[in-house]
């Protein structure tokens, strides 16, 4: 029985036997037929590459699980203080409340605009989180390739540039390397 390439549910290509009734059919590649002899049912044919992507994308959120589940703690923390969340590409992004306004105010040396721990990020504001989003989320994916060895690799990579005289934040490898990733992706800001 001919059969036609269509579109299933979800976007994803279904095969449609050509003599079934109850089957809308809605040609993707015109001229592409096949024949198959057996009882007249709908076969999905879903890609390989998503299932993949699926995968890869599962494995890298349980490699920064422990990290996420401490920027859940301190995420709840902030919630707790009047904060609020917002979930932006699959992170939780945390900010507001009190404890913004407190982190605000520290001294520059201490205070930061924003602070990623795995699938977390927790900001002052949403205004800030808006400017960091992009140097925030290369984070992100740095987590997702380092998973638990994140953390000790930063403060590692902190340590070396103290030991050589450069400053622990804007020296470390991970600092500069968001930076450079952000600094070409498209910003939300700009008009």
């Amino acid at each position: 029985m001919p059969i036609r390439l269509s579109r299933g549910f979800a976007g994803y290509p279904t095969l449609c036997w050509l003599n079934s009734p109850s089957t809308r059919h809605e040609t993707v590649r015109p001229g592409r037929q096949w024949l198959l002899s057996q009882s007249p049912r709908r076969i999905h044919v879903r890609p390989s590459m998503h299932i993949r992507r699926f995968l890869f994308r599962l494995i890298a959120y349980a490699w920064a699980a422990p990290n996420t589940l401490l920027g859940l703690a301190a995420g709840l923390v902030m919630l707790c203080l009047g904060g609020r969340l917002r979930f932006v590409a699959g992170v939780a992004e945390f900010h507001g409340g009190w404890l913004g306004r407190i982190v605000a105010r520290l001294p520059e040396q201490v205070g930061f605009g924003a602070m990623t721990l795995g699938h977390a990020i927790v900001g002052i504001d949403q205004s800030t989180l808006c400017v960091l989003r992009a140097h925030e989320h290369a984070h992100v994916r740095q987590y997702e390739q380092w998973g638990l060895f994140f953390l000790p690799a930063y403060a590692l990579s902190s340590l070396w540039q103290v030991v050589n005289g450069r400053s622990a934040h804007a020296s470390n490898f991970f600092e500069r390397q968001a930076c450079a990733i952000s600094s070409q992706a498209p910003s939300e800001n700009k008009l």
